[in-house]
């Protein structure tokens, strides 16, 4: 998600293969094969394509019992990756369709959660915080609707509440507070608005044009708070970078920094974050990342470098790190022709 004319074009075509996909998912084939997780995988995987992937298979690991999560639908091109600690429960969200999938971690049996377009836009970041899943929803013209936060109830996909950004901005990720304050970044002005505690309305937290994005790029992305919520800390896409805004005793934004990162960037920047422990693993330039930070010099660790495309992590109760391969490579390639190939996955990249 990096060119906004390859994301636009992307979008016009989501319509007719979205509700292609619908169609031809209601046949059933038997697939055998033998797991490609990352564990030690001797089970056989028995699929019937109707949108939900089911895995019989035996696996050999003993804390998560899956090593990943497949959703086999056509067009479904995951962005975002939510787990739900508590339960054990994986979300995916779709930019292809605009539907959510879940997932148990112990059996990996996947179900949809929020139908194709059910919260009216295609997805991009989630997650789970206050009981629900929160989820980033963009319409297909950002010129005459509003990108959207979306809280939906985990257990029935059902909308609790919606609340509009402003034209022309994407809802990209978002990060709750220990305050109970929601911030959201946008990815085409490279704003951070903030949805207060026990608010009813999305506000622009930060705003600064030294940030904004290239036409045609997207800027902030990704989205966490600093250990001791003193600041709000965004992944830039354009840079690789990571700015660090912080958050003042009003709760106002100060002025914004940018830390000190390990390298330049060939391709990718910085998408997904999440922190587990003292690291903040990140999605940057493709590659799955450790970050450590000193003060605000940041030093990077691999962690995997072999995932099409990834674009959002996320971390399990047993501190599995999850990351979504999106085959983004192959839809914003601007070739028609190469597409990518279901099923699509959901891999545990480190136990």
């Amino acid at each position: 998600m990096r060119m906004l004319s390859q994301y636009f074009l992307a979008l016009g075509a989501f319509s007719i293969v979205a509700l292609g996909a619908g169609c031809a998912d209601s046949d059933t084939k038997t697939d055998t094969g033998t797991g490609t997780g990352t564990g030690t995988d001797t089970g056989t995987d028995t699929d019937t394509d109707t949108g939900t992937d089911t895995d019989t298979g035996t696996d050999t690991d003993t804390d998560t019992d899956v090593a990943e999560v497949r959703i086999d639908v056509a067009g479904f091109y995951p962005e975002g990756v939510a787990i739900d600690a508590a339960s054990n429960t994986l979300f995916v969200g779709s930019f292809g369709t605009g539907a959510v999938y879940r997932a148990s971690l112990t059996d990996g049996l996947a179900s949809e959660l929020v139908a194709p377009f059910g919260l009216g836009g295609v997805l991009a970041g989630l997650k789970v915080a206050d009981g629900a899943l929160w989820a980033c929803v963009n319409p297909a013209d950002v010129s005459v609707e509003a990108s959207r936060l979306v809280k939906v109830d985990p257990e029935t996909g059902e909308a609790l509440a919606s609340y509009t950004l402003s034209l022309y901005t994407f809802c990209n990720d978002l990060v709750r507070a220990p305050s109970g304050d929601v911030y959201v970044t946008d990815s085409f002005q490279s704003l951070i608005f903030r949805l207060p505690a026990g608010g009813s309305a999305l506000e622009v937290w930060f705003s600064d044009a030294a940030y904004a994005p290239a036409p045609g790029s997207f800027g902030f992305n990704g989205i966490e708070m600093a250990p001791d919520a003193s600041a709000v800390l965004v992944g830039r896409a354009d840079t690789g970078e990571i700015v660090r805004v912080p958050v003042e005793s009003d709760g106002a934004a100060g002025p914004a920094t940018t830390d000190t990162m390990p390298g330049p960037v060939s391709y990718g920047g910085v998408d997904g974050m999440v922190w587990s422990g003292d690291e903040l693993l990140a999605v940057r330039d493709y590659q799955v990342v450790s970050l450590t930070a000193s003060g605000t010099t940041w030093s990077s660790t691999l962690v995997d470098a072999t995932l099409d495309a990834p674009t959002t992590v996320a971390v399990d109760s047993d501190g599995g790190v999850w990351v979504v391969e999106s085959q983004f490579s192959k839809l914003f390639d601007g070739d028609d022709s190469t597409n990518g190939v279901a099923p699509y996955r959901v891999v545990r990249v480190r136990r």
